[in-house]
């Protein structure tokens, strides 16, 4: 016997909805149902939009510019979408400053924190592949990364717990 469970996730305030269906097998034997398939395919009533994320993110930004679209509680830090927008437009000008062109890979050695997130969209911006490292590497492992990726550059925050980056 197949069970679906659908669950709506919404990408976007009160616009379409992502809808994911897992179909399980419940076996006779135990009552707790088997996955046998991580999606179901079928053909939508949603047509597929053709948009980066950055230009899904710059036409929500400019719909809904003073609604709030992050919280970060450990930096106590909130974000309209007019604000965030503006962070990440900074940080993709500085990339390009930098000399980062589209398809390149740059590495990013930070922890779970906004300036993680802004460099996310950022990347997506320019184009660039974002290449995130565990900020709990030591010396070897992140050179290894650096190495077997090809980036041309390293994001880094100067020290993440006790860890001083600038050492390494």
């Amino acid at each position: 016997m197949l069970i679906n469970h659908t669950k709506r996730i919404l990408t976007q305030p009160q616009t379409t909805s992502f809808i994911l269906i897992f179909k399980t097998h419940k076996s006779s034997t135990t009552s707790t149902p088997k996955l046998t398939s991580s999606y179901f395919h079928h053909v939508s009533s949603l047509p597929l939009q053709y948009k980066t994320i950055s230009q899904s993110f710059d036409e929500t930004a400019a719909k809904y510019p003073d609604h709030e679209c992050y919280v970060f509680k450990s930096e106590q830090k909130r974000y309209t979408y007019k604000s965030f927008k503006h962070e990440v437009d900074s940080l993709a000008a500085s990339l390009l400053e930098l000399g980062f062109e589209k398809n390149d890979r740059f590495a990013v050695w930070l922890p779970n924190t906004s300036q993680n997130v802004a460099m996310t969209f950022a990347a997506s911006k320019l184009g660039l592949i974002k290449v995130n490292i565990n900020p709990a590497y030591v010396e070897r492992e992140l050179e290894y990364c650096i190495n077997k990726v090809g980036c041309k550059g390293l994001i880094l925050s100067p020290s993440v717990k006790t860890i001083s980056s600038l050492s390494i």
